[in-house]
């Protein structure tokens, strides 16, 4: 018996180095590009070099659209024209889904949640999941988010008192996003933000990527191991491996689970002393876990999740609202500072509000209305720097292109820069928040 699944792995492991072997003939092949330095690496390690300014500016002179070359001499096509990066991650995102390895990587950290699924699974959990980041449920929580900001206002207070001090924004936004995450998503309190109190799963959290990327040189490994492994005996041979490194990220991902599951029993044993009906009458802030129990509780039995399932939702809002909302504010704050004329008219704004309702809190309607707010918000993320993204394409599509230009100017096609494309500023009439910024621009 064993050597026949030997066997099989033998003939996989064949076919797929010859598939990788094998001459291309796509269309891609007929684009410009810079030659690779190595068949095995491509081009990877230049695009990830954090100092790999000479690499981005030598590709400007390719355009919006040209090949680079993927691991194992297979090309990848890069794109920075806003039409076609709006074709891949909108339009058509059910075709240019994640890569495979960050679906298993996220499926074995999260198990199966909105992360780590694709397909028909993924479409039923949206279709449970979208209507309760409805704007109905936001605003239900508008003063959860008060009282967190102001537990926050405290904490800071606290340092300064005696007169000034050096204070950690970035740690304080990681704790305050957690919060803010933790209360609106699954009603739980992770940090009273006025005090230093650590908590099992806040530590667990706040290490995990930077403890799981000291393995990223295993990535592709991982990724080209897995489907040879079944599942049950992943984590037994995961637990044999001799590495520090790997145990410490086992460690984490057990008090992620654990704390997860903490969690969902809780939210799960008060969902039913208080009922499963959703009360959509009801204005009483009620955290997005409870809604999604009440809406689970009412779905058909094809539509409705599994426990499994669920408890990888919690585990997947936790983690994905976290890191990027403490980025988000820590970046706000960063571009203020450095403003202080923007900041001083955004003061004078939101302190104008506040007075017509008498030094109180704004009201949900008026804050998200209030004009300059708006632009420094979206401003500020649409300059932003953003990763590189590795889609793959799933079946056979066109990808639209933008306004034609005899030599596109070299800003569209520097990654770091692909949000401040003169393309969309072409379009942005009508739309104030796409203009560039004064205040903003580098």
């Amino acid at each position: 018996m064993i050597h026949y699944v030997l066997l099989a792995a033998l003939t996989w492991l064949v076919w797929k180095l010859v598939r990788a072997l094998m001459p291309s003939r796509l269309q891609i092949d007929k684009l410009p590009g810079p030659p690779s330095t190595s068949w095995l690496t491509g081009h990877l390690p230049q695009i990830y070099d954090n100092q790999g300014w000479a690499f981005h500016g030598e590709i400007a002179k390719y355009g919006p659209v040209f090949k680079l070359q993927n691991t194992l001499g297979r090309p990848m096509l890069c794109v920075y024209d806003p039409v076609a990066m709006h074709s891949i991650a909108v339009k058509d995102a059910h075709i240019f889904e994640e890569m495979q390895w960050f679906l298993d990587l996220t499926y074995d950290t999260f198990g199966p949640g909105l992360l780590s699924t694709v397909g028909d699974t993924h479409r039923r959990q949206r279709k449970l999941i979208n209507p309760v980041f409805s704007s109905k449920n936001l605003q239900r929580l508008t003063p959860v988010f008060y009282e967190v900001v102001g537990r926050l206002t405290q904490g800071i207070g606290a340092l300064v008192k005696t007169g000034t001090a050096e204070v950690d924004m970035a740690d304080f936004f990681g704790r305050t996003a957690l919060e803010l995450v933790g209360q609106a998503a699954v009603g739980h309190s992770f940090d009273p933000l006025t005090e230093i109190k650590h908590n099992p799963y806040s530590d667990a959290l706040k290490a995990y990527l930077p403890t799981l990327y000291t393995l990223s040189s295993y990535f592709q490994l991982y990724a080209f191991l897995r489907p040879l492994i079944p599942s049950p005996l992943r984590r037994p041979l995961a637990n044999l491996l001799p590495s520090r490194r790997m145990k410490a990220v086992l460690n984490i991902l057990d008090t992620m689970h654990e704390s997860a599951v903490e969690i969902y029993n809780e939210k799960k044993r008060e969902a039913a002393a208080n009922g499963l009906r959703n009360d959509d009458a009801s204005d009483r802030a009620k955290d997005l876990m409870t809604v999604l129990l009440q809406a689970n509780a009412g779905a058909s039995e094809e539509d409705a999740l599994p426990e499994e399932e669920l408890i990888s939702q919690l585990s997947t809002f936790l983690f994905a609202a976290t890191d990027t909302t403490s980025s988000a504010l820590a970046l706000t704050l960063h571009r203020l500072a450095g403003r202080t004329d923007v900041q001083e008219k955004l003061r004078e704004e939101v302190q104008a509000a506040k007075r017509r309702h008498g030094g109180g809190a704004i009201p949900y309607d008026e804050l998200v209305a209030l004009p300059y707010l708006d632009a420094v918000c979206r401003e500020t993320l649409r300059v932003a720097d953003a990763d590189i993204s590795l889609q793959p394409c799933r079946r056979a599509s066109e990808i639209p292109r933008g306004p034609r230009r005899r030599r596109p100017p070299a800003i569209q096609a520097r990654p770091r820069n692909r949000r401040r494309a003169p393309a969309l500023y072409l379009r942005a009439k009508g739309n104030a928040h796409l203009r560039p910024h004064p205040g903003f621009q580098r």
